[in-house]
């Protein structure tokens, strides 16, 4: 299914305007003003880089001859207050949807003095942003402190059902302003979250109209460990209903619309069969167009070594590693009907044909699964009771004779293994009707399992012993498993020589200082079929800790935390305002074994003994977050043990003291040195 692209237009950074003469300024409008005047800015409000000092957004529906016309319009004025407001809005961007036509844009800044800056059409260029999306990129002329950036834009889009805008940034906002308006016989349905409320609609002269203003909405910045857009002001809205010309209204866009529209699309039955009656693998329907796309898919099997005679899941593991090693994964391709004969011969495809030739390769061998899709839980989360097709980005087949997931458009991943960003959140899954299960409704609504912090580990073995020198001389080995092993497996998907690998290795081990100083190394388990059957990654490394040691006062300082790496501290005393999200739940291990040089004792044992551990109310036998180490000597035999562990995805904000502290704790050993002294 071809997925609708949002109406609202997010705008990273954005303008305002001003002029010679100071004025209070009003509640915003979408008029550009010939002659613009400077604004004051509230007391209150002198210590944040820029402010949005007025905010406004339309979004009008109206039905013409060839269907319904949505326009947009966006008008924001900001005040550049200190430097970092400079910074911030010097240039800007604006997230742009490739296929709006623009009715007007405008872009302009307003000096202290009342001179105006305007910005000429052709200095706005299609850009992309960090992400590759793209967006509407010019720079600002006379930014400077007190200045004033506005930005107009007015564009037609295409029609979509649904919709979202939000309404906080990292400054603050002093007067918004959001309406829309639309045909008496749309029924639209609107909810507003984190502090926005929910809109009534009005019938004016045979159109409806909702219209919020709000006043004094607070700045929302990124904090570490945190996903802000889940947690900014925001509004939606659906088209829940249409009154025909009886008056009666007809229920749109539900879950089981959407469910059946999907599989549907992607597995492509005939307008003329209704898939009510069968799940996945109709027998005696057919999946395809025409016997080019069914004889495509019976080679491509043939070639990968299916004969049909496989148990489910050795099917499930040769398609899923055919398609993913050999078909191109793009978001343009020349041919974007999703053929699969297309596709095979072209070895590309986009995400919505990189679907269909799954679908059509576990149909045609009979493996019984479930197509579902699901937002990213970093950006939205998925609403059960709000119908919004529009955020629906993130797509994943289910098997229910395996019980496990696949992630068909996640190239690097492999069965079982889901990406972070599905982890805990919930889908809507398509589940037809059969004779054994008969269903009232179609979509199946249901959470994706998340993981354990023991099923994404990374364990830590070293042996240190020290030469005639008193250079340290380290034997290690590097366990990653699950979720904790990907962004490595990726690099090394990339990295695959030996002296890309090696000097990739001395950047990522703190305690290799220069080439010379790596030893050996071998890497084990990197290509992503390991996920299949849980192989964890390895790297044995050999190395000379050059510049581990120091010495002060006749005593031989080592650094033996760096070891283990880097890790991220949360020593900042601001107030916290969201409350915490990690990627997955995972667990560290190490255990450093030092052959402690003649002559020579452990003079600080005690620094490296910490215990901390917080508990979910929820759950009282694995800490929630937990920071665990010893140390011991026997002989000439120190060990030195460490658990760090974070059991959930997600923290409470009344829980952010406790996994700060372990956080810091744990950064604090990985900054710990070993004292030789005689």
């Amino acid at each position: 299914m071809k997925k609708s692209a949002s109406l609202i237009l997010l705008f990273a950074a954005s303008a305002l305007t001003v002029s010679a003469q100071y004025r209070t300024f009003k509640a915003p409008d979408s008029e550009w003003v010939a002659k613009p005047v400077v604004h004051n800015l509230p007391k209150a409000y002198t210590n944040q880089p820029a402010v949005v000092l007025t905010q406004s957004e339309k979004i009008d529906y109206k039905l013409d001859g060839s269907g319904t016309s949505v326009y947009h319009v966006f008008h924001r004025t900001i005040k550049i207050v200190d430097e970092r407001g400079i910074e911030m809005y010097s240039t800007v961007g604006i997230p742009f949807y490739t296929a709006a036509q623009i009715e007007e844009l405008k872009a302009r800044t307003i000096a202290p003095d009342g001179k105006v800056f305007e910005i000429p059409r052709h200095m706005f260029k299609l850009s992309q942003d960090e992400n590759g999306a793209p967006e509407l990129k010019f720079a600002m002329e006379g930014v400077v402190k007190n200045s004033e950036v506005e930005v107009y834009l007015k564009t037609l889009v295409p029609f979509s059902a649904f919709g979202s805008a939000y309404f906080q940034y990292p400054i603050p906002i002093l007067n918004l302003s959001f309406e829309m308006a639309y045909p008496k016989e749309f029924v639209m349905e609107q909810n507003g979250f984190n502090g926005f409320p929910n809109m009534k609609d009005t019938l004016i002269t045979g159109r409806r109209h909702m219209k919020s203003t709000l006043t004094e909405i607070p700045a929302l910045k990124p904090e570490p460990f945190s996903y802000p857009l889940l947690h900014m002001m925001r509004t939606e809205w659906r088209l829940a209903d249409y009154a025909n010309d009886n008056g009666n209204l007809k229920r749109l866009y539900t879950w089981d619309e959407f469910a059946k529209e999907f599989y549907d699309d992607i597995f492509n039955v005939r307008d003329h069969v209704t898939p009510d009656q069968y799940f996945l693998t109709p027998n005696g329907h057919d999946l395809y167009r025409g016997d080019s796309e069914r004889k495509a898919v019976n080679r491509f099997l043939t070639t990968i070594g299916i004969n049909g005679s496989e148990k489910e899941l050795d099917k499930i593991l040769k398609i899923e590693r055919a398609i993913k090693e050999q078909i191109m994964l793009c978001q343009v391709t020349e041919d974007h009907s999703g053929r699969l004969d297309t596709i095979i011969s072209r070895r590309a495809a986009t995400p919505y044909g990189y679907l269909k030739l799954f679908a059509a390769c576990f149909a045609q061998t009979d493996v019984k699964c479930e197509i579902g899709a699901t937002s990213d839980r970093r950006y939205h989360l998925f609403n059960s009771t709000f119908e919004n097709w529009n955020h629906l980005s993130d797509y994943v087949f289910y098997f229910p004779n395996q019980k496990a997931y696949l992630a068909p458009t996640n190239t690097s991943l492999r069965y079982p293994m889901l990406p972070d960003e599905m982890l805990g959140n919930t889908a809507a899954f398509c589940k037809m009707s059969t004779p054994s299960e008969p269903r009232s409704k179609v979509a199946d609504i249901r959470s994706i399992p998340t993981t354990t912090a023991a099923e994404n580990y990374r364990y830590v073995k070293a042996d240190v012993s020290f030469d005639r020198e008193m250079t340290p001389i380290v034997d290690a080995k590097y366990t990653y498993g699950g979720l904790e092993s990907v962004d490595l497996r990726n690099t090394f998907m990339v990295v695959t020589t030996d002296e890309k690998q090696k000097d990739y290795l001395q950047s990522f081990l703190a305690y290799i200082a220069k080439p010379a100083d790596l030893k050996s190394f071998e890497i084990a388990g990197a290509d992503p079929s390991n996920y299949n059957s849980k192989k964890p990654l390895e790297i044995a490394v050999k190395a000379r800790g050059t510049e581990m040691t120091e010495t002060a006062g006749g005593r031989k300082l080592v650094r033996i935390g760096s070891l283990l790496g880097r890790h991220a501290e949360l020593y900042d005393n601001k107030q916290r305002k969201l409350p915490i999200d990690i990627s997955h739940p995972h667990v560290t291990r190490s255990v450093i074994t030092v052959t402690l040089p003649g002559g020579y004792r452990a003079l600080n044992l005690n620094a490296f003994k910490t215990r901390m551990e917080y508990f979910d109310a929820e759950n009282r036998k694995i800490p929630a977050c937990g920071f665990v180490s010893n140390a011991t000597v026997k002989g000439n035999k120190m060990t030195i043990t460490m658990t760090e562990t974070y059991s959930l995805t997600h923290y409470h904000l009344a829980d952010y003291n406790d996994f700060r502290k372990v956080m810091n704790a744990a950064a604090d050993f990985y900054k710990l040195q070993l004292v030789l002294g005689r």
